[in-house]
């Protein structure tokens, strides 16, 4: 990809994140300034403690910073209402939870299905065009018997971004 021409899709600027553990404030986030391009491949790592799992619940809008700037697609979460920000989660951010949160009574197609039913305007026809897509572009090269994405589907789940 063309870095002069990607644009800025996650943008964190000195963010600040606290919690209260009884009569102690945890600072989970200090100052954190973040950039993150269209196209890029970001992983967060670090020791238990050191703020992931609160630096992805405030990029994904589930949780609000206590002070500085989080924006997904330019739009800054703070200006948004709980509806709108569950809209916008919908349209542009997937998650792949550590405990796969799958729907064990549905099989892989549903389970990749899911976001998009969410989305109305897509029919019924577009989400299966979409989903079998997804499920048919697999890479070929296989790991125990199965392709990297059915590992990935059949262990954790999927995050789509329509």
């Amino acid at each position: 990809m063309d870095t002069n021409s990607a644009r800025e899709v996650i943008c964190l600027d000195s963010v600040h994140k606290s919690y209260r553990l009884g009569e102690t404030s945890v600072h989970a986030l200090r100052g954190l300034s973040l950039s993150i391009m269209e196209g890029e491949f970001t992983a967060v790592v670090g020791t238990s403690g050191s703020g992931k799992s609160t630096l992805l619940n405030l990029i994904g809008g589930i949780d609000s910073a206590d002070s500085g700037t989080v924006k997904i697609d330019e739009q800054a979460w703070s200006t948004l209402t709980d509806k709108q920000r569950s809209r916008l989660r919908n349209r542009l951010l997937g998650f792949v939870f550590q405990s796969f949160n799958l729907m064990p009574m549905l099989n892989v197609f549903e389970n990749v299905e899911i976001p998009l039913l969410l989305q109305n305007e897509i029919s019924a026809v577009e989400r299966r065009r979409r989903v079998e897509g997804l499920l048919n572009n697999r890479p070929r090269k296989r790991y125990g018997g199965l392709t990297p994405c059915e590992v990935l589907f059949m262990k954790t789940g999927v995050a789509l971004k329509y």
